[in-house]
């Protein structure tokens, strides 16, 4: 992909962050869009705007970008759970959105959205590929499912160039939920207590790497509204995460498993990522390196 401009939704979250940032080191001029008030770091052009909202068709039909990269929306098994129409509502119908004003207003744009691992629940059998049985087991995963419809509708339909990230366990520094989160609240409170037994696995992938994968993936993919398996392609235990992070924050102190597994967590994970890698993706963050690194922002909080 030329150097050009890209417009990124979601452009001060989690992942969006270091997708705007890795895309400006690449070049590329990046308009950013949130509903927050002010931009972040490699944004030459941010504009706040809450999805869905005809300003961004009129961003794009200004701008006519060579890529869209869809990051916002919610991001939690738990809620979508808890609030099913909510995950809906921010998922699939944003998403819509999204993609029907890259028809009517930059119809030359190609599209990338953020989906998950979720749309495979608990897989038959490790490592999965892309082509494997989706079968969620949460709201959030099924609305995914139909976000990666969207995709191919809009491709065969009116030809949107479009790709998919299944994004698998993300996690880094500026991440306040999900598991190294939990546990870093639970070792300062003093007791580590975790759902399920421990054993259950995921393949973890850092922040910075799923924006290099991004970047591979608008530089070199076909764009017909496939999918590709984000992750480090290694399978680790919940275990194994807890104790390195409690190590680095709380030596000693016991991890406590409750052995209940909640509605929507899958048992095992591990991607296979070659569709990637033949991108050019390699994963570049260790586990132990990003826990470490984890563990220093979470301490900077603590003051």
């Amino acid at each position: 992909m030329g150097l050009g401009k890209v417009i990124v939704t979601g452009a001060c979250g989690f992942l969006g962050t270091r997708i705007c940032l890795a895309f400006a080191d690449a070049g590329h001029r990046i308009i950013g869009l949130d509903r927050v008030a002010k931009g972040g770091a490699g944004i030459a052009d941010y504009r706040q705007v809450d999805l869905p909202s005809g300003a961004f068709g009129d961003v794009l039909a200004a701008e006519q970008p060579s890529l869209v990269i869809h990051a916002a929306g919610p991001a939690s098994v738990a809620g979508s759970v808890a609030g099913p129409l909510a995950d809906f509502e921010g998922s699939v119908r944003i998403h819509a959105h999204v993609l029907d004003a890259v028809r009517r207003n930059a119809p030359e744009a190609r599209v990338i959205t953020l989906s998950s691992a979720a749309v495979y629940g608990n897989p038959q059998s490790l490592p999965i590929a892309e082509d494997s049985i989706l079968a969620p087991i949460s709201p959030y995963g099924y609305h995914k499912v139909l976000c990666e419809t969207l995709l191919k509708e809009y491709y065969t339909v009116y030809g949107v160039q479009s790709a998919a990230l299944r994004i698998f366990s993300a996690y880094g520094a500026g991440l306040r939920r999900q598991l190294l989160w939990d546990v870093c609240e639970k070792a300062t409170a003093g007791e580590v207590r975790l759902f399920g037994t421990g054993e259950e696995t995921r393949d973890f992938i850092h922040a910075d790497d799923v924006a290099r994968a991004c970047l591979a993936i608008a530089e070199g993919a076909p764009m017909h509204g496939e999918p590709y398996n984000v992750a480090s392609g290694d399978e680790t235990t919940v275990r194994e995460v807890a104790e390195r992070l409690v190590g680095e924050i709380a030596q000693g102190l016991p991890i406590h498993f409750t052995g209940e597994v909640r509605l929507g967590d899958p048992l095992r994970w591990q991607a296979d990522i070659s569709s990637v890698r033949a991108l050019g993706f390699q994963p570049r963050v260790s586990l132990a390196e990003g826990v470490a690194d984890y563990a220093t922002w979470y301490e900077s909080l603590r003051g």
